[in-house]
Order: C-alpha cells, then sequence, then structure tokens
C-alpha cells in the first residue's frame, strides 16, 4: 500500500527531473523580421546580423598565426572601420613557462594581434577612470572551423552597431579580440601585462563559448563583489550561473576562465554558453550547428551588461558564493560563510546521532559500516556509467562512423544523460536494500548522511565556493530526517511521512538537477565521472525518501528506461543524410636527416580515400624510425619527396668548460611556419636565453619550446646545458595543409586541417 502511495509522488518528482535535463534551456522566442533576412533594427540586437558575422570568420580554421588568422583579423577591422571606429593591432610576444614536479620545462612564445577598440565615456569626472573592458577572441583551434568560438566576437561587432547607434556610455569602453585564446589565453595576457590601456580598466566582462547551443552562464568571476553581481543579476535579461560551475569548469577540458584578465585587480566576470558540446576535436562546431537563439541570448546579455556596468564605477571585493534559486532569483553571499555553514552541518549531524542512538540504538559502528558501503555504490555506479559508455556505441543504428563523436556531444545528449541517471540510479537502489537489510534503515541513511557531510567539509576546504551545492541539501535532509522523531509524527500518516520526506530532497533537487547536465555537456567523454558524482550526491540525499521505495520492480523498470533512452539517442539523425565534416588528420612528415618522407595517420579505420596513402599498411605501428621508440602507434607509408623549405640552422658559438656546455644557435623559418618546436634531448638546462630575452634560468631536466608567429625571424638561441656524451637539438615546423597537390582536398574533411612537419637536427657528441 505504501509504495502506491508513493507512486504518484514519484513519478511526478522523476517527471520534474527529466523535463529538467532534456528540456531546451533557451525559450522559443518568435523571430523578428530581421531574423529573415530585413534590415537590422538600430536600436536592438540582430541574430541574423552577428550570424552573417560567422559565417564570415568561421569558414576554416584560424589558429594563431595562419593565413585564416590574418584574414580574420582583417574582416574585424574592416567591419569595425565601417561603425566608424578607429580599431588598432596590438601586437605582443608572450611567453609562459610550466615547470612540472620533476623538472621538466616546456615554455611556449607567442606572437599576438589583438584588435583593440576604444569608444570614450561621457561622464565627468570618472570618465576616463574605471573602464568597462569587453573581450571576446577571434582565433580557433587548428582542427576546427570554431564557429562557436566565433560567435562572442559577432555579438561583439553586431553589439557596438546597437551601442554606435544609442546613446553614448558614461564609462569608456575598450573592447578586445584576442589572439592566441586557443594555445592558453595569450592575447588576454599579451593585453594585461603590456598594454597601456589595461592600467585603464575598471571592470572585466569576457564573453566566450566552445559549445553551440544553450544559454549565456556566468562561469567564472574574479573579485566580483556583492555590487558586482547584484548589477549583472538587474541587467541581464536571464541571470543564470553559479560559483560551482566557476570551482569545477577548470577540471575539464572547456578552458571557461577568465583567465589573465583576472589578474588586473578588478571586478571581473566571465560568460559562455556550455550546451551542445562540439567534439573533442571541434569537428562539430560547425556554423550549421550554432544555435541562433544562443546568439541571440548572447547579444542580448551582452548589451545589458555593458550598459549596467558602464553607467558608473564597480568597486571590486572579495569572491562570493552565488546560484539561481526559482522564483527568487541569484543568491549570493561572502566565502566567509561558508565555514560556518559547514560547522552548522556538522553540529546538526552530531545532534541527529545522539537522536538516532536514544531512540533506535543505532551505533557509530553502524553508521560507520553504511558510509563505507555509500562510497563502494559510488565506485560502482561510476563502473556501471563507465560500461554503458563503451556498449552505446554498439546500439547506434546510423552513422557508425560518428559514434564517437555522437556521445556527449549533442547529438541526442538528453536521452543520453536520462540513459546514465536512470542506469545510476537503479544500481544505486538495487545496492541500497542490501545495506539497509545489513546495518538498518536508519544507519543507512545515516551513513549516506556522514559520507557528504565529510564531502561537504573537504569541499569547504578545498573549493569554497562550490559549497553550496552541499551544505543546503544536506541540511534540508538532515532536517526532513530528523522529524520522523518529532512527537506526534508517526500518528499524521504516511502521506505527512512523503511529504517531509519530498521537501528534505526538494533543495538537492532544484540546486544538482540543472548542474547535473551543464556537468554532462562540459565534461563527457573525458570526465564522465564529474556528473556521475553529483548524481551520487542527489541519491545519497534522497537516500530517507528511498526507504519507501520497497517493490523490486523498480529497478527493473529503471534498467528498461536507461536501454531504451539509449536506444533512442541513437535514432537521433541530427547530422542529415550527410555526416559533418571531420578534420583531416593526415601529416606530411620529412626531415634533412635522411632521404625518406613519410605518410602518417592517427589509428582508425581506414577509408577510401586514406587508403590510397597506405596501400600496403597492415596496422597501425609505432613509428620508431620517423619519431622515436615513445612514440605511439600509428598509420605509417614511405611518401614521395616534394619540394619544401626546411628551417635554416647555424652553430654561433661553442664552448664545454667541463661543467657545463655553451652553446649559440641561429635559427630561421624559411617557410614562415606558423608554428615552430625545439626540442633539446640528452640533457637538462641551466639557462636559456633569446636575444635579450630570458626563456628559462632555472636547473631543468629535459626541455622545450613551442613558437608561434616567428614568421622568418632570425633567432638567436643561447644554451648553458649540463654535459653529456649526446646532445641533439630537434626542430618541427608545422605548415597547414600538405606539399601534394590534391593530396589535402579529402571528401567530408575540415579544410587546412592536415599538417605538413618539416624537421631538422643537430647532434653535438
Amino acid at each position: 500500500m505504501l509504495t502506491n502511495r508513493f507512486g504518484p509522488a514519484a513519478a511526478i518528482l522523476a517527471g520534474l527531473i527529466a523535463v529538467t535535463l532534456c528540456a531546451r534551456a533557451l525559450p522559443v522566442k518568435p523571430m523578428s523580421a530581421q531574423a529573415f533576412g530585413a534590415a537590422p533594427a538600430a536600436s536592438s540586437f540582430s541574430a541574423s546580423q552577428a550570424m552573417a558575422n560567422v559565417e564570415a570568420l568561421a569558414q576554416s580554421p584560424r589558429p594563431i598565426a595562419s593565413a585564416a588568422n590574418t584574414e580574420a583579423r582583417e574582416y574585424l577591422l574592416a567591419r569595425l572601420r565601417a561603425l566608424g571606429l578607429d580599431p588598432q593591432v596590438q601586437r605582443a610576444t608572450v611567453q609562459r613557462n610550466v615547470v612540472d614536479r620533476y623538472g621538466h620545462a616546456h615554455v611556449t612564445l607567442a606572437v599576438v594581434n589583438n584588435v583593440l577598440v576604444h569608444l570614450p565615456g561621457t561622464a565627468p569626472g570618472y570618465a576616463r577612470q574605471g573602464a568597462v573592458l569587453l573581450a571576446t577572441r577571434y582565433d580557433s583551434g587548428a582542427q576546427s572551423v570554431g564557429a562557436s568560438a566565433a560567435a562572442p566576437a559577432a555579438a561583439l561587432l553586431e553589439s557596438l552597431r546597437v551601442l554606435r547607434a544609442g546613446p553614448p556610455l558614461n564609462l569608456d569602453l575598450i573592447c578586445l579580440f584576442a589572439d592566441g585564446e586557443q594555445i592558453g589565453d595569450f592575447g588576454s595576457r599579451g593585453f594585461a601585462e603590456q598594454h597601456p590601456w589595461a592600467r585603464q580598466v575598471g571592470v572585466v566582462l569576457k564573453f566566450d563559448s566552445h559549445a553551440s547551443r544553450g544559454p549565456v552562464l556566468l562561469t567564472d568571476t574574479s573579485g566580483a563583489s556583492g555590487e558586482a553581481l547584484r548589477a549583472w543579476a538587474e541587467a541581464a535579461p536571464r541571470p543564470l550561473g553559479s560559483s560551482f560551475m566557476r570551482s569545477v569548469v577548470g577540471l575539464g577540458p572547456m578552458p571557461l576562465s577568465i583567465g589573465p584578465l583576472g589578474g588586473l585587480g578588478v571586478a571581473g566576470l566571465q560568460f559562455a554558453n556550455v550546451e551542445g558540446n562540439t567534439g573533442r576535436s571541434g569537428a562539430l562546431d560547425t556554423v550549421g550547428r550554432l544555435d541562433i537563439d544562443t546568439v541571440q541570448d548572447m547579444g542580448d546579455t551582452m548589451l545589458a551588461t555593458v550598459r549596467r556596468f558602464a553607467e558608473a564605477p564597480i568597486a571590486a571585493g572579495a569572491e562570493r558564493v552565488y546560484f539561481n534559486l526559482p522564483g527568487v532569483g541569484l543568491v549570493h553571499y561572502p566565502v566567509t560563510m561558508v565555514w560556518p555553514l559547514t560547522r552548522l552541518a556538522c553540529l546538526m549531524f552530531a545532534a541527529l546521532a545522539c537522536l538516532t542512538w536514544r531512540r533506535e540504538r543505532v551505533m557509530p559502528a553502524t553508521v560507520a559500516a553504511g558510509a563505507a558501503a555509500y562510497g563502494a555504490i559510488a565506485a560502482l555506479m561510476a563502473l556501471a556509467a563507465w560500461i554503458l559508455w563503451q556498449i552505446a556505441p554498439l546500439i547506434l543504428p546510423v552513422q557508425p562512423d560518428y559514434a564517437p563523436l555522437r556521445l556527449g556531444s549533442g547529438v541526442g545528449e538528453g536521452w543520453y544523460l536520462l540513459g546514465f541517471v536512470a542506469l545510476a540510479s537503479g544500481v544505486f537502489i538495487l545496492l541500497r536494500r542490501a545495506i539497509a537489510a545489513r546495518v538498518g534503515a536508519s544507519g543507512a541513511a545515516l551513513g549516506a548522511l556522514f559520507c557528504m557531510l565529510v564531502l561537504l567539509v573537504v569541499v569547504s576546504a578545498w573549493q569554497l565556493a562550490a559549497s553550496y551545492i552541499l551544505v543546503w541539501p544536506l541540511m534540508a535532509a538532515m532536517a526532513a530526517f530528523a522529524t520522523r522523531y518529532a512527537p506526534g509524527a508517526q500518528q499524521l500518516g504516511k502521506h505527512y511521512q512523503l511529504a517531509v520526506r519530498l521537501a528534505g530532497l526538494l533543495p538537492g533537487a532544484i540546486l544538482a538537477v540543472p548542474l547535473l547536465r551543464h556537468l554532462y555537456t562540459v565534461f563527457t567523454p573525458e570526465y564522465l565521472m564529474l556528473p556521475i558524482a553529483v548524481l551520487a550526491m542527489l541519491l545519497a540525499l534522497g537516500t530517507t525518501l528511498l526507504t519507501l521505495l520497497r517493490r523490486r520492480y523498480v529497478v527493473r523498470v529503471l534498467a528498461a528506461a536507461s536501454l531504451g533512452c539509449m536506444a533512442m539517442a541513437g535514432t537521433a539523425r541530427p547530422y542529415g543524410d550527410a555526416p559533418p565534416p571531420k578534420p583531416n588528420r593526415l601529416v606530411y612528415y620529412t626531415d634533412t636527416g635522411s632521404a625518406d618522407a613519410w605518410w602518417l595517420l592517427p589509428p582508425g579505420r581506414l577509408d577510401g580515400w586514406s587508403k590510397r596513402f597506405f596501400p600496403d599498411a597492415l596496422a597501425p605501428r609505432v613509428p620508431s624510425e620517423v619519431l622515436g621508440v615513445d612514440a605511439r602507434e600509428t598509420w605509417i607509408a614511405r611518401a614521395p619527396r616534394h619540394q619544401v623549405d626546411f628551417p635554416r640552422m647555424l652553430v654561433t658559438s661553442y664552448r664545454n668548460d667541463n661543467r657545463e656546455r655553451h652553446i649559440g644557435l641561429l635559427l630561421q623559418s624559411k617557410s614562415a611556419a606558423p608554428s615552430i618546436e625545439v626540442r633539446l634531448q640528452g640533457a637538462g638546462t641551466n639557462r636559456v636565453t633569446l636575444g635579450d630575452r630570458v626563456l628559462s634560468d632555472a636547473r631543468t631536466v629535459s626541455w622545450g619550446l613551442t613558437m608561434y608567429g616567428m614568421r622568418d625571424e632570425s633567432l638567436n638561441f643561447k644554451f648553458d646545458i649540463d654535459t653529456g656524451p649526446i646532445v641533439r637539438f630537434k626542430v618541427e615546423e608545422k605548415i597547414q595543409g600538405l606539399p601534394a597537390v590534391g593530396a589535402d582536398d579529402a571528401p567530408g574533411t575540415i579544410p587546412l586541417t592536415a599538417t605538413t612537419i618539416v624537421a631538422d637536427s643537430l647532434r653535438f657528441d
């Protein structure tokens, strides 16, 4: 009888969760006439005009220092001048050093070309003190046309058109179209460290995108005071975001952080959309998959936020915890409240443990056993999700070559997520019954809550801004559990118990379920365990509610639902009859040390086009004769020699004083290669300089350098390295395209994604 009473409530709760996970985050809005080709209104943002800018920018990959990158920059300059603006190009050399704990060092040196625009404010007194910096980027990865990456830049162009047509702003507005962001925020770093306008900035608004759809979220902050958060919440059409995403987004593949601009010491907010993952290499990041509603939302948010923050200066402040609460709006409080709330949760658990010991004699050892069991359940849930991930491509009935791209790339993602949720929930309920049978229902519930309490303490110490996702649901769950011991509670009936336990789970569902979808989109497939961890947390918080779930058919229904969801996801045909273009991963490799050239291709099935380059290859192998014994397996075959320009390498000085070697080296790219890699093999370094620039001045075990945009400059290196029997300098130039005519026009591939690598080396015995 109890299960029958529980059934409708459970169905309602499950339906709400399913709708939250699967529903499109952007509402369907009627398109205005301008979306169908009419002239855009002067006072409103036109998504169709912005999409035209996206199409112009995203014709081909535009990585830093490439010809397509230059074309994109010229397009931006032309559009800005057409608006009556006076843009400038900041050319800066930016350096970043990374040294791991073992002393392996890698230096990245890049010449960036940032596009900047300055719109003076009109308010007296502070017009030029505390300018608003509106930052985007215009480059892309080397394997993708980067439509979503172009969307913020396109939205900024359109926003500038609207701003120019409207009344002037009070504060100065500085617009930054950053270059080199794909390789590690180099354009932002160059502006923050070297441009004089950086000292005028009073607030940073950065817009980014690594996904094809979804609403614009606040994904990161720096020095965002309560005043800054309130200003954003008041101005944005739909202020969405949470400090939880800010805390965990750096763990995943999307660099959705405010980056070097956060070092300006002012209030900074980073915005991005995260739904509709574009695949591991960005192959799905096409103009056709970019949602026009997302572009509209980005433009509306950009305009409203800029206008609000340009009214008057907003000072930076201490970081805050913030999240959206339905019906309330943005909730935020200082991070100094995190530990008091955590201590309160610990006191509540201690009181609850004492209460259960007095009423039911639940011993601490029983709670510990329940907690250990729940840790094992979480691990088994992750294992079940991983197994489902492995078998999912086997049930996809269409376009099997694109099965790896489909998973976690916005293709049927709602169905995939529901499949994972159903499977993990079934595993959780099944194993929870075994725990409850062994330690009792109260012991099992307290064990789960104790696991969440330990996790809360860890999160509060490690990621303060993410603590809200645990502390409020945990306190609500403990309060709901404690009501069972309230005087007269047993006489109020089963419906009262059900209502109270649903109320105890409601804060967790409100806060965690929306994040579950975002985490799945951002972190799948590389970091599938993060969304599973949030789901495990939500189920553990609802363990007292699950004590009412006694029928065994529930697990069977969840298992069937999981398979059904995966099957539904597999029937989706988002690409139509023609699959999206893939990156051409073919590599032409040649070096001066041999008379050979090679075709290289990562492992995978050879199609009809690629098979002609590897006619006699039976399987991928380690190309030890080309890349060394430490290389990964790849398809390899000899290639004809084509006319290529090898790098110029000259030894300008050499001295060995028995303690270290001092080597001068001149390097010049005859082909003006966009990317050059230098690796020192056989010795560590003590100091390396390039002209007057110090690349590294500490002892390293190994040393490497990647350079972008050096063109055909003469690069004079000086190395102070350890003595050793053999020292080798290896240089590789990477160039877009292939030297063989017709070799890089593979059908169904993204243009300019094949690569030519020209190598040279010097050896000192």
